[in-house]
């Protein structure tokens, strides 16, 4: 199929506008701090893990589902990966963060294929125990990695890593029956059930995607150096609420451009708006707020454009109708 170039040129200001505008502006209010040519490169190292989270997560939003026990699972995972990282060398951190990835993805999709409980209740309570988990491994310390890395703590690691996992994100997201699944889930459920989908299977298969993705975020999250801290009760839910922000951007975006590129535009200027606020000597406790706002602002302009559009092509059709 041939992409005019002015779809091309959508998508390409869809990509670059939103993150572009956040920069403009906070380089106005702090030149000295955004005028840096290395800044962008070192913002998207910080926002990997992110991404990769928001990615894992994008499929059971797209569902309904709200799984707020993601960064508690990461935490823990990264816990203890560190641990046997100390012990067994860096393949110990990959084993322990798929090892606790896999066990509770999978203990997870079962409570939720065989409790007829909401989701949100039973990622709440795994919030609850995992957080505790980490909190009793490690007596309330901060986890370190007490050796050097190698090639998996350098930055083309983690690069490596993200565009593999946004190739395969990219694939399943577009061409896989289980997308497909989730789209049609999304669009209109009581149809796709009527067409044989099975909601509690595609629910198990993304909460299973879920946890590899945060699984692997843990391990570049962790990758970069320095340590883990337990968060018991429902701190670590801060956290999920900023990759949140992101999959919501991407939905926002979702008609000019596609949903892991979408994630990629969302997370990449939270946390643009997140270190403008810390150049700029703000509260971090504005950070919340001023994501929240910069959220509304986007998704109130995107359904003002859409509705435009809509009351065009609609003034159009009865215009070809009149002749």
């Amino acid at each position: 199929m041939k992409i005019s170039a002015k779809t091309i040129f959508s998508k390409f200001l869809a990509i670059v506008l939103v993150p572009l505008t956040v920069y403009v502006i906070f380089t106005l209010i702090r030149p000295q701090a955004f005028l840096n040519p290395s800044l962008p490169y070192t913002i998207l190292q910080q926002s990997i893990s992110n991404i990769v989270l928001a990615w894992g997560m994008s499929f059971s939003m797209m569902i309904g589902n709200m799984d707020f026990s993601c960064v508690a699972e990461r935490i823990f995972g990264a816990i203890v990966g560190v641990t046997l990282c100390n012990m067994m060398g860096p393949i110990g951190l990959i084993i322990g963060v798929v090892l606790v990835g896999v066990v509770v993805g999978v203990i997870k999709a079962l409570l939720m294929s065989a409790l007829d409980v909401k989701n949100r209740v039973i990622t709440i309570a795994y919030t609850l125990v995992l957080g505790s988990l980490g909190y009793f491994v490690t007596n309330g310390d901060t986890s370190a990695i007490d050796l050097d890395l190698g090639f998996m703590g350098t930055g083309t690691f983690r690069m490596i890593v993200f565009v593999v996992l946004g190739v395969v994100m990219y694939m399943l997201s577009r061409y896989s029956l289980f997308g497909a699944q989730c789209r049609a889930l999304a669009g209109n459920e009581a149809i796709a059930l009527s067409a044989g989908i099975k909601k509690k299977r595609v629910e198990g298969i993304a909460t299973l995607v879920c946890s590899a993705f945060i699984a692997v975020s843990g391990m570049l999250a962790i990758s970069r150096g320095g340590g883990i801290t337990p968060q018991s009760g429902l701190t670590s839910m801060g956290a999920v609420f900023s990759a949140m922000s992101g999959v919501f951007v991407a939905n926002a975006l979702s008609r000019f451009i596609s949903l892991p590129i979408g994630i990629i535009v969302g997370n990449y200027t939270m946390s643009l708006i997140v270190y403008g606020l810390i150049a700029c000597n703000l509260p971090s406790q504005l950070t919340t707020t001023v994501n929240g706002g910069f959220l509304l602002g986007l998704l109130l302009i995107i359904e003002i454009k859409n509705a435009r559009e809509e009351e065009k092509n609609r003034r159009a059709a009865l215009s070809i109708q009149a002749s």
